[in-house]
Order: structure tokens, then C-alpha cells, then sequence
């Protein structure tokens, strides 16, 4: 039996769906951006400069802002749990700003799991005091809080280290994703 013949009829709905999506946001975000580049927020993984010079080589840092009304939580399914945003009031999220070209793009959905894993919004965030319309991935729902694995949150730690964020911040996120009586 192939695995498409597995799925419920409500999986596939689901997927067609976040395709259908993936085409409108390609989209609008190629009409927003001009069709050539666009600015990507990063708060996870991609904070960690090497990293993306391997995965998205001609990416251009912009500079680092603040996601705000955000919290960063680490999701999964019973295997180690991967960045995510979600929205809180009170909360924010320090992020890293890049330009990047349809290659890159490409790169990042592969990489993100994009549309099944995550998916692209658009949010405002101030660059050098400028407001700027930035893509970013945000996981589907689904997924249960857990604590990332050591070495995803590693990378993150690394990333936040080469950009001077506050480590606390990053401390807290870990601690509100992992699992009740963990911590």
C-alpha cells in the first residue's frame, strides 16, 4: 500500500489546502517585495550566521530588530522540538533581519518544511527605526510544546551569542516549552 492511500481524507484536505495557500503567498509576497528579493526574519536556527552562508549562500544580513507581540516556543512530535512564534501581548522576540533572493527562498521552504511544517506570514518590524514588511515561518498547528534537542538549541544559543541578544530571554523560552514538571 503507498502512503498517500494511508492518509485520511481530512490529512489530504488539510495539505491541498496549505498548497493552495503556498501559491497565494508566493504570490503576494513576490508583488510586495518587487519579485527579486525580500526581507527574511529569522529567530531560530537561522540566527546562526554560518549556517545560513551554507543554506542560503547569497543572503545579505540587514540587521537585527524586535519581533514584537511574540513569544518563541519550542514544538514538536515526540522528537527533539524546533523554534516556533506565536503571539503574545506582552512578549517579544529578538530576530535577524535578511535580504534574500527566490534561490534562497527555495532553500529556507526546503529546510523549514514548508508548507507541511511551517508556514509564511508577513509581519512589521522597525529596521534602524524604519518599519519594513518582513517574511517568516511559523509552525502549523498541531505540535506539542517540548524542550528542543541539545543541539538545535546549541545553534540557536550560538546565534544569539554572535548577535549580543539577551540570553535570558532565550533561557525562558526553553523553560515555558518544556514539559510541565520538567522544570
Amino acid at each position: 500500500m503507498e502512503i498517500w492511500q494511508t492518509l485520511k481524507s481530512a490529512d489530504l484536505t488539510a495539505a491541498f489546502g496549505r498548497l493552495k495557500a503556498v501559491e497565494a503567498d508566493a504570490s503576494v509576497m513576490k508583488t510586495q517585495q518587487g519579485g527579486t528579493t525580500m526581507i527574511y526574519l529569522a529567530y531560530g536556527s537561522n540566527l546562526h550566521l554560518p549556517q545560513m552562508a551554507r543554506r542560503c549562500p547569497t543572503a545579505k544580513v540587514l540587521g537585527t530588530a524586535m519581533l514584537t507581540g511574540y513569544r518563541m516556543l519550542f514544538r514538536g512530535n515526540g522528537w527533539g522540538g524546533v523554534a516556533t512564534v506565536e503571539r503574545d501581548a506582552e512578549s517579544s522576540v529578538p530576530v535577524l533581519l535578511w535580504e534574500i533572493q527566490p534561490t534562497d527562498e527555495a532553500a529556507l521552504d526546503r529546510y523549514e518544511g514548508y508548507p507541511m511544517l511551517y508556514t509564511k506570514i508577513t509581519e512589521t518590524v522597525l529596521l534602524n527605526g524604519q518599519p519594513v514588511d518582513a517574511m517568516l515561518y511559523v509552525m502549523t498547528a498541531g505540535h506539542e510544546l517540548c524542550e528542543p534537542s541539545p543541539s538545535c538549541y546549541a545553534v540557536i544559543r550560538e546565534g544569539y551569542k554572535m548577535h549580543s541578544f539577551d540570553l535570558s530571554m532565550l533561557k525562558k523560552d526553553y523553560a515555558d516549552s518544556a514539559p510541565k514538571g520538567w522544570w
